[in-house]
């Protein structure tokens, strides 16, 4: 299974089996994924990462302040005392390798 995020500012409905709300990240099976190429392809549902975040894949900036400390948290990223959403993201951008 591999973890999307939907960046588009509506729900994407899946042959009425299932949805994909906007901007909170979800797992899908390869058979959804299937199901799913084309909001793929025109980049509505963007790959997360499972060990490193890609900032330029995956908007940040649209990701509420709870989504922001998963995605830390989820990729070993240590925001210290950090509570702001703007410390956040320069954090987890920082982190990025090559960075």
């Amino acid at each position: 299974m591999s973890k999307y995020i939907n960046q588009s500012e509506r729900v994407i409905i899946v042959g009425g089996a299932f949805s994909i709300p906007g901007g909170k990240p979800i797992e899908l099976t390869a058979a959804q994924e299937l199901e799913v190429a084309a909001h793929i392809e025109a980049n509505e549902l963007v790959k997360v990462p499972d060990a490193t975040v890609d900032a330029d894949n995956v908007s940040l900036e649209n990701m509420t302040l709870a989504q922001l400390k998963e995605c830390a948290a989820g990729n070993k990223i240590d925001i210290g005392q950090a509570t702001k959403k703007e410390d956040i993201i320069a954090i987890i951008k920082a982190s990025e390798p090559g960075k």
